[in-house]
């Protein structure tokens, strides 16, 4: 974030040299931590710059990566949403439960298949949450339990991704699944 504020103003000050390669480490920054959102911001001010230093190549390059990304912040954007109307509907409790877990169903898919094309942290996270949410609406804990386990190992998989809540998260749910089952030597493990 600070190489892309640095970047920004380095860019106002005519600075180009500077400027581009501290938005060169906020992209490499941004895309190495999944935040789209920065890498879109890094992208628009490299493109922008490539433009008026008249490469071509730079700027070609740079386009490309800046419609890719924000493709996948389309597809990010879709699946918060996705996450978020299911919460809606829990906290106004306005669903039956077969259509409850019809949505959650549907949306797991739907996140499933956003997975398999934009594979960034929020899109991957979302999608264990809501599958982890869909086995629990369908009594199948055991695959509650597997979904949690193998977000934790993504997790762990990633180091520069890990947060302790979110491991704390997964615990949980695999504790709540383990009580579910009578699964209680393996739910004191995640207590």
């Amino acid at each position: 974030c600070k190489n892309l504020l640095a970047g920004a103003l380095l860019l106002n000050q005519n600075r180009q040299n500077a400027a581009i390669e501290s938005l060169k480490i906020a992209l490499d920054q941004s895309q190495k931590c999944y935040f789209t959102d920065f890498e879109i911001l890094a992208l628009r001010l490299l493109r922008n710059s490539s433009s008026y230093s008249g490469y071509w190549r730079a700027f070609q390059k740079y386009d490309s990566e800046l419609k890719h990304a924000l493709n996948t912040l389309n597809k990010e954007m879709i699946a918060e949403e996705l996450n978020q109307e299911l919460i809606l509907e829990v906290v106004s409790s306005v669903a039956t439960r077969d259509t409850w877990v019809e949505r959650v169903k549907n949306n797991f898919h739907e996140l499933q298949k956003i997975v398999k094309e934009f594979d960034t942290y929020t899109t991957r996270l979302t999608m264990y949450r809501v599958g982890i949410r869909y086995y629990d609406s369908i009594f199948d804990y055991k695959n509650a339990i597997k979904l949690a386990a193998d977000c934790e190992s993504y997790l762990i998989n990633k180091p520069h991704l890990v947060q302790k809540v979110r491991l704390g998260e997964m615990n949980l749910n695999k504790l709540y699944g383990s009580l579910h089952i009578r699964d209680y030597g393996n739910g004191s493990k995640y207590a």
